[in-house]
């Protein structure tokens, strides 16, 4: 589960509640961002989604085979702003 924590009054709650429920999830609230995380702060965005991605090897195996040895590395893959 990915999103902002101003999304909301019961976001954060519902999410993690999703994040405990569903095997394998991951929660990750990015802080002062609300509906459009990915837009609102891309940089912590993307960060937060490589690392998950990272984290499931199939998912890693297919970044590396598409992006190369640089997607090992979030700095090189994403503006942190």
């Amino acid at each position: 589960m990915l999103g902002g924590d101003k999304d909301g009054p019961n976001l954060p709650e519902l999410a993690r509640h999703i994040s405990e429920t569903i095997a394998g999830a991951q929660l990750a609230l990015i802080p002062n961002a609300w509906h459009v995380p990915h837009l609102e702060m891309p940089g912590l965005f993307n960060r937060e989604l490589l690392t998950f991605l990272k984290s499931t090897p199939p998912l890693r195996r297919l970044l590396e085979q598409r992006f190369g040895a640089q997607s090992g590395s979030a700095s090189a893959t994403c503006d942190p702003r």
